[in-house]
C-alpha cells in the first residue's frame, strides 16, 4: 500500500523530478558545448578564379584567420577579392565612388608579416600600388610593352614617383592558407622528382582606398606631365590613345 508524504506527493516523485532536471541540464550543457567546439568549417578556394593564381593549379583552403578567434566571418572586402579581384570589391556598396588597392604580402613567418603590416603608409606605399595597377591596365590592352614605345615605362615611373594625394589605409586582414596543387601529368614534368609540394603561408592584406574622380584628375596630371624620349611614333600614340579614352573600363 502506498504512503504519502506530508505535502501529499508521492514520496519518490520529488526524487525523480531533481534527477530529471539534473539529466536535462546536463544534455543542454552537452549540447552547448559541442556546438562551441565544432570547428569552423574550412572555406575553399579554386585557384584558377583567384588573384594570386599561378602557373601550378591546386587548391586554396583557408585554415584560419584574423576573425575566427571571435567565430565573426571575415569581412565583405576580403572575400570579395578573393573571388573577383579588386573590381570585385569597387562593386560593393560600401565603395562606391572609390578606387581600392589591396597590398599583399605573403610568407611563413607570422611576426614578419605583422611587423610589415605595422610599418605599411598609405601614403609612402600607395604609389607603388597605384603604378602597378596603371601597368596591368595597359598590359590588358597589350601584352607587348613595345606596343606604347617610350610612353609606357615613362608613364609607370611618373606614376610611381608621382605624389597621389587622398589614399587612406581602410583595413587589413590575415589568412593562413593551405594550398595543395593537382597531381600533375608525369607527361608535363621535366624532372619526375620536381613535382609540386604542398605548402602552408600566412598572408596579409591592407585594404587603401581614393576617391574615384580623385584618383581620376591626378592620372590625367600625369599624363599631362610625360614627355617620353623617343617620341613615340604614330602607332604607339595611336594604340597608346585607344587605351587612354578607355582605361577606366576594366581597370
Amino acid at each position: 500500500m502506498l504512503a504519502y508524504s506530508k505535502r501529499g506527493s508521492y514520496p519518490n516523485q520529488e526524487g525523480m523530478v531533481i534527477k530529471k532536471l539534473a539529466f536535462y541540464s546536463c544534455l543542454v550543457i552537452l549540447l552547448f558545448s559541442s556546438c562551441l567546439n565544432r570547428p569552423v568549417p574550412r572555406r575553399i578556394f579554386d585557384l584558377s578564379d583567384h588573384p594570386r593564381a599561378v602557373e601550378i593549379p591546386g587548391t586554396l583552403i583557408v585554415m584560419d584567420h584574423q576573425n575566427q578567434g571571435t567565430r565573426n566571418e571575415m569581412p565583405e572586402w576580403v572575400t570579395a577579392f578573393l573571388e573577383g579581384g579588386l573590381r570585385e570589391v569597387e562593386t560593393l556598396e560600401e565603395y562606391e565612388g572609390t578606387r581600392v588597392f589591396v597590398s599583399r604580402n605573403e610568407g611563413i613567418s607570422f611576426p614578419a608579416l605583422a611587423q610589415w603590416r605595422e610599418g605599411f603608409s598609405a601614403e609612402l606605399d600607395f604609389p607603388l600600388l597605384a603604378s602597378r595597377r596603371i601597368e596591368e591596365r595597359f598590359l590588358l590592352a597589350a601584352e607587348d610593352p613595345e606596343t606604347y614605345g617610350s610612353f609606357f615605362p615613362a608613364l609607370i615611373r611618373a606614376a610611381s614617383d608621382f605624389p597621389w594625394e587622398g589614399p587612406q589605409r581602410a583595413g587589413d586582414f590575415w589568412i593562413r592558407w593551405h594550398f595543395i596543387p593537382d597531381p600533375p601529368d608525369p607527361e608535363d614534368l621535366d624532372d619526375p622528382y620536381d613535382t609540386p609540394m604542398e605548402r602552408i603561408s600566412w598572408e596579409f592584406l591592407i585594404l587603401v582606398t581614393i576617391e574615384e574622380q580623385l584618383f581620376a584628375s591626378q592620372f590625367q596630371e600625369i599624363l599631362r606631365s610625360l614627355n617620353p624620349i623617343p617620341p613615340p611614333s604614330r602607332d604607339q600614340v595611336s594604340d597608346t590613345n585607344r587605351v587612354i579614352d578607355s582605361f577606366f573600363e576594366g581597370f
